[in-house]
């Protein structure tokens, strides 16, 4: 289901009822868990408050991962290190002005720190967490092609 702002959630204080009534039924061929949302509609908007992420520590400087799109419909993938001396890693609003340097229309932050990482033809092409390797992760986004 979607509808069409999010539920006013507080910390410690969440929405006690979903309203189907107000919701349209979302048909979803596949999904991912990510947020929050860094870049709508061709303008930042960051909308850590409106997707409960609060009281965590993802608006603070991370290694970041991000996916987006141009309105031309062209895949952005976007990783940034962090957590060592040549890269101190980006707060979501300078993530959303790098996504934005590529013309991104729709972007949203991934999951970041040592997840980062970027592989190209078997070849890590970035430094996660300051390392030469990539952590053992549980899930990665794959772009194929012949």
């Amino acid at each position: 289901f979607q509808w069409e702002k999010p539920f006013k959630n507080r910390p410690g204080k969440p929405n006690n009822y979903i309203d189907f009534e107000n919701s349209t039924f979302w048909r979803v061929k596949e999904a991912i868990h990510a947020g929050p949302v860094i870049i709508s509609e061709n303008k930042i908007n960051i909308t850590v408050e409106d997707e409960v992420f609060f009281n965590t520590s993802i608006a603070g400087v991370q290694p970041r991962t991000a996916v987006g799109y141009t309105i031309d419909n062209e895949l952005i993938l976007m990783v940034v290190d962090g957590r060592q001396i040549e890269s101190r890693g980006v707060y979501l609003e300078e993530l959303a002005l790098l996504m934005r340097q590529f013309n991104c229309y729709e972007a949203i932050n991934l999951d970041g720190g040592g997840s980062s990482t970027i592989v190209l033809d078997n070849l890590l092409l970035n430094r996660p967490a300051g390392l030469n390797y990539q952590r053992e992760i549980m899930s990665s986004i794959g772009v194929f092609y012949n």
